[in-house]
């Protein structure tokens, strides 16, 4: 898509070049905000129409309610589920140890919320990718 976009750039200043009064921009009937020359106004529509209609589709849909606190929390819980596990398999260095007494309480809370707050944009991003998915957007 990108080399095709070039090449539209480059032809269109070809064209200003050689021939600067023959450009007649354009308003494309489905956005108001696209100006294109009017040579390349049918194909620029097709495209538009199709996303316009993508999202239109999208926003007659119902929203999602998510309760991203309770999802937050139970993912906290695995985590510490498998820290759990990980220390009953014997695998504990003694210089891990170490380093874990070194650490304040402090930045244990700052990581914590570092972590969550992670943990929340990455399963609002994994949820709007289900949704798109869902609305058969993503092949």
């Amino acid at each position: 898509m990108e080399e095709f976009n070039t090449h539209l750039w480059k032809c269109r200043t070809e064209k200003l070049h050689f021939y600067p009064h023959s450009l007649k921009l354009k308003r494309c009937s489905y956005n108001m905000r696209h100006f294109l020359p009017e040579e390349e106004l049918q194909f620029h529509e097709i495209f538009c129409k199709r996303q316009s209609a993508d999202l239109r589709r999208q926003l007659s849909l119902e929203p999602l309610e998510l309760n991203v606190a309770e999802h937050l929390a139970a993912q906290k819980l695995r985590k510490e589920y498998e820290k759990d596990e990980e220390s009953l398999d014997g695998s504990d260095d003694s210089d891990e140890d170490e380093e874990e007494k070194n650490l304040s309480v402090t930045s244990e809370i700052e990581k914590s919320d570092v972590e969550e707050v992670e943990m929340m944009l990455e399963t609002i991003n994994r949820l709007a990718y289900l949704e798109m998915k869902n609305d058969n957007l993503i092949l």
